[in-house]
C-alpha cells in the first residue's frame, strides 16, 4: 500500500514538472511572436501577450494556482532578450531533489534551462565558444 502511493506521488510529480515546462515553452512561444510584431522587442509583463498570444496566462500545477510566472519575468534591451521561470521551490518539494528554487526556467538564449547546474554548464559551454 505505502509502495503505491509513493509510486503515485512520483508519478503526479513528474506530471507536474512535465506541464510546467510544457507552460514556459508556450509562455515563450508568445513571448517570440509578440518580439516579431513588435520589432524585435518583449513586452514589459506577460500581460502583453493576452488576449492577442495567450487566452491566459498559465499557472503551474504543482502550484495549484492560477498565474505563477508573471512575478518571475524579466525582459531585457540591447540585446532584447527575456527569462521566465516557475517561481518558489515547487518541483523541489514534489520530489525533485536535483531541482533548486526557481527551476525549470526559460530564457531566449539558452531555451529550457531544467537546473541550476545545466544553467551553468550552458554558460560555460558559450563562453569557450566565444573569440
Amino acid at each position: 500500500m505505502i509502495i503505491g502511493r509513493l509510486r503515485f506521488f512520483i508519478a503526479r510529480a513528474q506530471g507536474q514538472l512535465t506541464s510546467c515546462k510544457s507552460n514556459l515553452k508556450n509562455i515563450a512561444t508568445a513571448l517570440e511572436m509578440y518580439s516579431s510584431d513588435n520589432e524585435g522587442r518583449y513586452p514589459v509583463d506577460l500581460g502583453g501577450l493576452t488576449p492577442n498570444y495567450l487566452k491566459v496566462i498559465p499557472g503551474c500545477a504543482a502550484t495549484g494556482k492560477k498565474d505563477t510566472y508573471s512575478g518571475s519575468y524579466e525582459a531585457q534591451a540591447g540585446p532584447d532578450s527575456f527569462t521566465i521561470f516557475c517561481k518558489g521551490e515547487n518541483h523541489t518539494r514534489a520530489g525533485y531533489p536535483r531541482l533548486t528554487a526557481n527551476f525549470p526556467q526559460y530564457t531566449a538564449r539558452f531555451g529550457l534551462v531544467e537546473s541550476e547546474r545545466s544553467l551553468e554548464e550552458l554558460k560555460r559551454q558559450q563562453q569557450s565558444r566565444e573569440p
